[in-house]
């Protein structure tokens, strides 16, 4: 059942046993499992069904740091379905060692294993539609091509997975909006969670539209699922109980935020100019995998990413991150010195890394002194990056540069500004892309110590039995691999969890 505050009297009330705040992929995932059931849920989107400027404008803020984000005003989207409705649809869980305690990265490690969610991971994989829960080196056996023979201890190949991609409001919404257990509130914007008890329970939420309506839920339980800044901006917002926020007794809430550091590392000039693009798995193999084809009759594409081993990784004491090649051309420049001898080296390819960057308590979200048109504070981002994500870029530069020499089938040149160790060098010139990839992370993040962390295991946060978070901000770390199946496979556990809780 679809509602519009907008539409609904002045001072709404809604009582029901879960409300769900954030319809993006985690906030639909949960919802969507919870559909059909005796379960009475709320969900409620700050936007409505259609993009709108004055709901896209509540998210500007300001940033600072060592490398500012990218804007949310463009890279997130805050309407039904969140920022599915733009997503790339790349798609790889977290490897084994993002989960461990790295004695080489401060503040590293999980405190569940990759084990624990492998399960959701497999059932995340039909949100997102997806083949089958396969992404190590085993998929070169159904490409036309050969894999390249690196040397396993530096160099390993995992893959990508490309969803369609998925758009959460298109593909998982319906079932949504039309269940008769949900209440669907769209231009529903939080203003806080209420908590009483001394702050160990929240037992409301007030909402507003811009329009001036405004209203109020009343649950069991609460899901805050609004993404990496907007989770936390919520949570220091919800200062009625302590002037700190929600779930913040240790000052952890909007601290070590995070993102996926993106960057060239130089190019390469190679013989073989289609390896490292995406590919379709081969007829033969769809069949025997079973799941490879979509109903479209499409095959689901992957795309090798050479990444460094877990070996180098504590050998070389860096962080995960893994290489692509943009689209080969035809290079007609003089060859490099290095490449006289290989004249069939003639494919141009530039070298792009997606890595993890160091968990960082200077990184954070804040509340700035601006406001929105609701009164509320606007946030403040600091990004800081450190010597160790410098360090990760340089490994893996060299590491993968001297492997495709050592095969003979490329040459690479590192840019300038990993030579010279300088960020500042490769900011905001034309083509020389150093950015973060808009995967706000950390900002909540799981811990079983409440002085480590804002949410447990269960992604409970400490000390509020019945407030959960759901998405990218419980992430302790982040590996390189990008966060969507990560955050649907979490959010699936906390579906789980809820209905255990709730029947």
């Amino acid at each position: 059942m679809q509602y519009d505050l907008k539409q609904l009297p002045d001072g709404h009330a809604i009582d029901c046993e879960l409300c769900i705040v954030g319809a993006g992929a985690a906030g639909i995932t949960i919802a969507k499992e919870l559909a059909g059931t005796d379960i009475s849920v709320c969900l409620l989107e700050s936007g409505s069904l259609e993009w709108e400027d004055d709901t896209q404008a509540l998210y500007a803020g300001k940033f600072s740091g060592t490398l500012p984000p990218r804007d949310p005003l463009e890279s997130r989207l805050r309407y039904f379905g969140g920022t599915t409705n733009h997503w790339a649809g790349c798609c790889m869980p977290l490897n084994e060692i993002d989960f461990e305690t790295r004695s080489w990265v401060p503040d590293s490690g999980w405190p569940i294993n990759r084990s624990d969610i492998d399960t959701y991971y497999r059932r995340a994989q039909n949100y997102c539609e997806l083949g089958a829960f396969e992404y190590g080196e085993t998929l070169w056996n159904g490409l036309d091509v050969k894999a390249l023979a690196f040397d396993r201890d530096r160099i390993v190949t995992r893959f990508f997975q490309e969803s369609p991609p998925t758009n959460f409001a298109e593909v998982h919404g319906p079932t949504v909006l039309k269940a008769n257990n949900i209440q669907t509130v769209i231009n529903a914007n939080v203003l806080g969670f209420n908590a009483s008890d001394g702050g160990r329970e929240i037992t409301y939420i007030d909402i507003a539209a811009l329009n001036g309506k405004r209203g109020r839920v009343t649950a069991k339980y609460f899901v805050l699922a609004c993404g990496g800044i907007e989770n936390a901006r919520l949570l220091l917002l919800s200062d009625n109980q302590n002037s700190n926020g929600l779930g913040n007794d240790h000052d952890l809430v909007g601290r070590y935020y995070n993102d996926h550091l993106y960057s060239r590392l130089g190019f390469a000039w190679s013989a073989i100019p289609n390896i490292w693009q995406r590919h379709g798995l081969s007829e033969h193999d769809h069949e025997a995998s079973n799941g490879w084809m979509r109903p479209s009759g499409d095959p689901v594409m992957i795309r090798p990413i050479a990444s460094l081993s877990d070996t180098w990784q504590r050998k070389m004491g860096v962080l995960d991150i893994g290489v692509m090649a943009e689209e080969p051309e035809e290079d007609d420049e003089t060859f490099p010195a290095a490449r006289k001898n290989q004249p069939e080296l003639r494919h141009r390819v530039s070298l792009v890394a997606q890595s993890e960057t160091a968990p960082n308590r200077d990184s954070r979200v804040k509340l700035g002194s601006d406001r929105d048109a609701l009164g509320q504070r606007r946030p403040s981002i600091d990004w800081r990056l450190s010597e160790i994500d410098m360090h990760t870029q340089e490994t893996m530069a060299h590491a993968f540069g001297s492997e495709v020499t050592r095969l003979g089938i490329a040459r690479m040149r590192v840019d300038d500004w990993i030579q010279n160790q300088d960020w500042t060098s490769a900011m905001g010139r034309e083509n020389e892309p150093l950015s973060g990839n808009a995967h706000h992370m950390g900002t909540t993040r799981m811990a079983d110590d409440p002085t480590k962390g804002v949410v447990d295991t269960d992604c409970v946060v400490h000390g509020i039995a019945n407030f959960y978070i759901a998405g990218s901000s419980v992430f302790p770390s982040s590996g390189f691999a990008n966060p969507t199946l990560t955050i649907v496979a979490l959010a699936l556990r906390t579906a789980d969890t809820l209905k255990r809780q709730l029947k």
